[in-house]
């Protein structure tokens, strides 16, 4: 059996799904083949730049914009009308992937990827089960189309909503939940983690992950909840925003500002152990984030939501009881991270809500799904 797995590079999340996708079939499986291709790379460089350069100049420059096309192409509009066609019409390039590769299923983790291969099979180019995986916690019309097996959500609740979308039946929607490293849901050791990181099993730690905050607003949200009486320690993970990391290094050397206890990393290899042991993460809600901290049924303090889905993810969150939406301004914001850490009772019972809605088994029952659609099609 072959599974052809199609991602895009716009924003990691669709990439890192991809991966403990492949990670666990090939564990539970080691004779089925798994390849991972980016799908939008084949519909030639001017395409891809444009889709993927311009998702992130529109999010991070200018993100009123880009949630006002979002918004609108999640509608039946002339927009999404025009997304539909260009994407159907890109999609015939993709023609060769398949004839090389021969894929028994494939499994889409982008809106636009799942264009194409809707109208592929519908025009009886390609013959092949395709299963279309939604990395975020609320759907966008841009996904739905005849001709595609499955869909995986996150969440049962967004079935009602799909369904509203007059294309689909719900059989056809399986709410297995985002596929992450099966790592994230193993407990680890928060002796071994204090010891490493010289910090106290007694009080509160705090993860940053502010790798796409940006510099100015992130250091006022940290210097804010530096100002609180809240006795508590910090973990910052700045990932590949250098300017960030400069910040934060030039702050944590100066004397005269106030501080807490805080660790400082660019990139890590073993962030599920400093989920396990933290008690709240202040990040954006990308998908992918969030369902690892789900699964380290840690808490979220959300900050700067893009308008889009990040914004819905938010939403999704804080009515699921596992999350508080920051202030928008960085120096209430902090105080707000200090005002929950405060509150031991809160705090338990947002991790319990986290047991209840993360999805352990989501890639193995993906794959599953994967298998049966293959046997029925042959």
């Amino acid at each position: 059996m072959k599974i052809l797995i199609l991602t895009a590079s716009t924003g990691g999340g669709h990439k890192v799904a991809a991966a403990a996708l492949k990670d666990t079939i090939e564990k539970t499986d080691s004779s089925v083949q798994v390849e991972i291709e980016d799908g939008l790379k084949y519909c030639g460089n001017i395409y891809n730049k444009f889709i993927c350069g311009g998702y992130l100049v529109l999010a991070t420059k200018t993100p009123g914009l880009y949630g006002k096309l979002y918004n609108k192409s999640d509608k039946k509009s002339k927009l999404n009308s025009i997304c539909n066609r260009v994407n159907a019409r890109e999609g015939f390039k993709l023609v060769s992937l398949f004839e090389k590769v021969k894929p028994d299923v494939v499994i889409s983790c982008h809106a636009f990827i799942t264009t194409m291969l809707s109208k592929l099979k519908l025009k009886k180019i390609i013959d092949v089960p395709v299963i279309s995986l939604i990395t975020d916690f609320s759907p966008h019309r841009t996904y739905f189309f005849k001709g595609i097996e499955a869909y995986i959500t996150s969440d049962e609740n967004m079935t009602e909503e799909i369904t509203g979308y007059g294309i689909i039946q719900k059989e056809r929607i399986y709410p297995y939940g985002i596929p992450i490293f099966d790592k994230f849901y193993r407990e680890t050791s928060k002796e071994k983690t204090a010891q490493e990181l010289n910090f106290s099993l007694d009080i509160p730690t705090v993860l940053l992950m502010a790798g796409s905050f940006g510099v100015t607003e992130v250091l006022a949200v940290y210097e804010s909840f530096m100002h609180t009486d809240i006795e508590c320690q910090c973990i910052v993970i700045t990932g590949n925003n250098q300017k960030l990391y400069d910040a934060f290094e030039k702050y944590l050397g100066d004397s005269n500002r106030p501080h807490k206890p805080t660790k400082l990393f660019k990139f890590i290899n073993n962030v599920e152990e400093y989920m396990h042991f933290s008690d709240l993460i202040v990040t954006k809600p990308g998908g992918l984030t969030v369902t690892e901290s789900l699964a380290c049924n840690l808490p979220l303090a959300i900050y700067n939501a893009i308008p889009g889905q990040e914004n819905e993810n938010a939403e999704y969150l804080k009515n699921s009881q596992v999350a508080i939406i920051l202030d928008k301004q960085p120096e209430i914001g902090g105080k707000e991270i200090a005002v929950l850490l405060s509150d031991k009772a809160k705090l338990k019972q947002m991790q319990e809500n986290c047991k209840k809605i993360s999805k352990r088994d989501s890639a193995l029952n993906i794959f599953r799904l994967a298998k049966e659609f293959s046997k029925n099609k042959n």
